[in-house]
């Protein structure tokens, strides 16, 4: 009859005993009672057993052909700390049970006694085992649900910072979108009003820097005979001045409308633009400008393009210094953009001007020794980076200079 509970582990009990016979009985009357025992002959089997399979209960003899029946114990506790060893000899002394209760065995029992009372062992001994899992499981899930509280509360109090960081940043962005607005309405009305002043401040500049070179004109046309030629000289510079001025006026109006006209992009066949460009130039004989073959054709503003080609030839032009001038365009496809380069064989530019050439009004040469806004420069780097182009130059005096400038294949 099946006296034992339902439910244990079919392997979770272990018999150790060294004679065969009475193994075959213990094992027998267990798998009665519902369960499947594994039995052993020596402890080396045992202890290899309990490593393999997960062992809640165990009968074991003392006597063993191969380790002490205590040894045994020892080893199985140290190996399972949980289990119940229940032990089953036929030397009942009490140096065994001594021995034993040492080793914290479950229970002692005299081998082949009562059996019922083996079984009632067997019984209490998986009853003590899953109430001390069961102990252990609730404090593992007491243990588990504190670290989940813990570990919720946390993310509560983290999403509840990050909903309130959140919030900070909206209302910070909302204000520098607010201040971006405002700061962009006082540039554009700044814009306007420096835009009307340098239309105006030009106009009234002009009109009495006409008057002054025909009044000089007048004086050289009518004055000839009567002015020696120091007077000569001077009138002659006078009006070299004024046209210099009239030339700065000019400058700075085509530098301030770069980026304000509302411009027309269309395709640009760089081919027929260089050309007409080296056209208007009219290069004296002894400079030679060589466009590279094949350039590309890109969109952008005519006028524009026109401009950073032509100012950029031009100051190659002015400033030749040798017998035979060569002045080539070249192109490169760079990917995302085109880089184009501008090279001349003249006098080269020192090193520490390289980033200073760019600025408006600043030469590198005396006004005096050539003729010279300082502007042509300032408005090529100013297209360019419209058009989110870069531009430098590398140079090295009396080596000649390649002027190098970027074009995206879109705008950005």
């Amino acid at each position: 009859m099946n006296t034992m509970p339902q439910g244990y582990p079919s392997s979770a009990i272990l018999v150790v005993e060294d004679n065969a016979a009475q193994l075959k009985t213990l094992t027998d009357i267990l798998e009665t009672e519902g369960l499947q025992p594994i039995g052993c002959l020596t402890g080396r089997e045992a202890l290899a057993v309990c490593q393999q399979h997960d062992v809640h209960v165990a009968i074991l003899d003392l006597r063993l052909p191969d380790l002490h029946g205590l040894d045994v114990l020892k080893r199985l506790k140290e190996q399972t700390p949980d289990i119940k060893v229940i032990i089953n000899t036929g030397c009942a002394t009490l140096e065994a049970a001594m021995g034993a209760v040492n080793q914290e065995a479950f229970a002692f029992v005299q081998k082949m006694g009562d059996v019922a009372e083996l079984l009632a062992h067997v019984h209490r001994a998986f009853h003590a085992h899953f109430v001390g899992y069961s102990a252990r499981l609730e404090q593992e899930v007491h243990k588990r649900t504190g670290e989940l509280s813990a570990a919720n509360e946390a993310l509560r109090q983290e999403i509840a910072e990050r909903k309130r960081v959140e919030e900070e940043i909206r209302t910070l962005n909302a204000e520098l979108e607010l201040r971006v607005k405002q700061r962009t309405a006082e540039l554009e009305l700044a814009n306007r009003e420096l835009q009307e002043f340098a239309h105006v401040a030009s106009h009234d500049l002009k009109a009495p820097l006409h008057g002054i070179s025909r009044l000089a004109q007048w004086i050289v046309e009518d004055y000839r005979e009567v002015i020696d030629a120091k007077g000569q000289e001077f009138l002659e510079l006078l009006i070299g001045r004024v046209k210099r001025m009239n030339n700065l006026i000019n400058g700075i109006l085509e530098y301030s409308r770069v980026g304000r006209i509302i411009e027309q992009d269309e395709p640009i066949d760089l081919n027929l633009l260089v050309e007409e460009v080296i056209d208007i130039l009219a290069p004296p004989e002894h400079i030679q400008i060589v466009p590279e073959s094949d350039l590309p054709v890109i969109t952008g503003d005519r006028t524009r393009i026109t401009q950073v080609f032509q100012n950029l030839l031009d100051n190659a032009i002015k400033f030749m210094d040798k017998p035979t001038g060569i002045i080539t365009i070249r192109w490169v496809d760079a990917g995302a953009c085109w880089t184009f380069s501008v090279t001349d064989n003249g006098p080269g530019i020192d090193a520490r001007h390289h980033e200073r050439i760019f600025r408006i009004f600043q030469l590198v040469t005396p006004r005096d020794e050539r003729e010279n806004t300082g502007v042509g420069l300032s408005i090529v780097k100013k297209i360019v980076e419209l058009y989110g182009g870069k531009i430098w130059v590398e140079s090295e005096l009396g080596k000649g200079s390649t002027f190098f400038f970027t074009f995206p294949k879109k705008r950005q």
